[in-house]
């Protein structure tokens, strides 16, 4: 699994790698958040861990980035307030109604 980590606060940084250290399989990437849109698509990671601190535009660029992806989960991260937003993207074609329909309700949830 491929994650990226993406922060200014080098603190931060320290903490968030230390704690998925232990994590098996994982390959970690902790680009500097303003080269990081144009290494998510080379690097297309599974989880990006965005440092809501930083400055808005820059945010808005790695989520705008995050979501272009086929599969992607998004935690933002506030390590002042000590909380976690989790964002999960799928990218998919609408050729019709029902394509809408199963997105905001899969159809493995209709069955239940």
């Amino acid at each position: 699994m491929r994650l990226m980590l993406l922060s200014q606060n080098a603190l931060f940084l320290e903490v968030l790698s230390k704690t998925l250290d232990d994590c098996q399989d994982m390959e970690m990437l902790t680009p500097s958040p303003d080269k990081a849109p144009a290494l998510i698509q080379a690097a297309a990671p599974e989880i990006i861990i965005i440092d809501e601190t930083l400055p808005s535009p820059v945010i808005e660029r790695l989520m705008k980035n995050a979501c272009s992806l086929e599969t992607c989960k998004v935690l933002l991260v506030n390590p002042n307030q000590n909380d976690l937003v989790t964002l999960s993207t799928r990218r998919s074609s609408m050729r019709n109604a029902n394509d809408l329909l199963n997105a905001i309700i899969p159809p493995a949830m209709k069955d239940s």
